[in-house]
């Protein structure tokens, strides 16, 4: 059986007016947001993310909350065509629980899906989340 994953979509800050300072600092802050839990047997690749058009993604965040079993279990991030854009299969060792910062900006000028596709080499057990750390700036006129 395989378990799918819903995306998560990423919002877009207000735009901003004059001496609203709370939202400059939001927009030009880094923002997390966490993926939906990937499984040893969810569907891949998946839509971890929905990013609008200008958004920044500043990195990924992959925390293996229990480790994977199978041979060589990899993982990457990317987009469509990009599959690797933001985590490479090098960069994470699913077989250990932990937390790994990859740090491969990118800014997307039109909307997005982030996908996560996982290579579980005949894992029986494994869990993880994606962290995705972006900036979103507002394509509306101030």
């Amino acid at each position: 059986m395989t378990t799918a994953i819903n995306s998560t979509f990423v919002r877009k800050n207000p735009a901003l007016v004059e001496s609203a300072y709370a939202t400059e600092y939001i927009q030009q802050s880094v923002q997390a947001i966490r993926s939906e839990p990937i499984n040893f047997d969810s569907t891949s690749p998946a839509t971890a993310f929905e990013v609008p058009a200008n958004t920044l993604v500043e990195g990924v965040i992959v925390e293996v909350v229990t480790a994977f079993n199978g041979v060589i279990p990899s993982m990457s991030v990317g987009v469509s065509g990009a599959a690797s854009r933001h985590v490479v299969a090098s960069d994470v060792d699913l077989a250990a629980v932990g937390s790994i910062k990859v740090s491969r900006p990118y800014n997307y000028s039109a909307d997005a899906k982030i996908l996560v596709t996982l290579t579980p080499g005949g894992s029986t057990t494994g869990k993880m989340y994606v962290w995705l750390l972006y900036r979103s700036n507002s394509d509306q006129a101030s």
